[in-house]
């Protein structure tokens, strides 16, 4: 069996997801560790990235577990019909798959979906949940009030 060159350490942090280990350039491939405030930032960049793009019809409906990163995004919320209380909550269910499967470092995930209000057709979405980094344990908060804007963590 043949000897560490390093002998292994403990580390404080939590390593960052692939695609943000590879591009990150400020400490180079696989080195990406983050704290906890740093971690928070990363899940809701996260999650704007991925409210940003739009699945393909055919990964909607499809267990977190089944997707791939081929089915990456979300459904479209202005095709939701924000006055119906079902299909807010079925576009809801969809958007928490797609957290579930692209944002694995998010746990007890709710998502809400209210109409803007003075906005025909507009949306608000709210998602509370929390993440981990050793014993530590943080609420999460991401709300996309509009499409056309970005999400914002608070």
């Amino acid at each position: 069996m043949p000897e560490r060159e390093r002998p292994l350490r403990r580390i404080d942090g939590a390593h960052g997801l692939l695609f943000e280990r590879l591009l990150d350039d400020r400490t180079g491939p696989g080195r990406l560790i983050h704290d906890v405030d740093g971690l928070g930032d990363a899940i809701a960049a996260s999650l704007r990235a991925l409210f940003s793009v739009r699945a393909p019809s055919a990964a909607l409906g499809r267990a977190a577990e089944a997707r791939t990163v081929v089915d990456y995004g979300v459904a479209a919320l202005e095709d939701v019909r924000t006055s119906s209380a079902d299909e807010r909550l079925r576009h809801a269910e969809e958007l928490k798959r797609a957290v579930r499967a692209f944002e694995p470092r998010l746990e007890d995930v709710e998502i809400a979906i209210e109409p803007t209000k003075g906005r025909a057709g507009g949306a608000k979405v709210s998602l509370t949940g929390a993440y981990r980094l050793g014993a530590v344990v943080e609420p999460f908060h991401f709300v996309v009030e509009d499409e056309k804007k970005q999400g914002d963590a608070r």
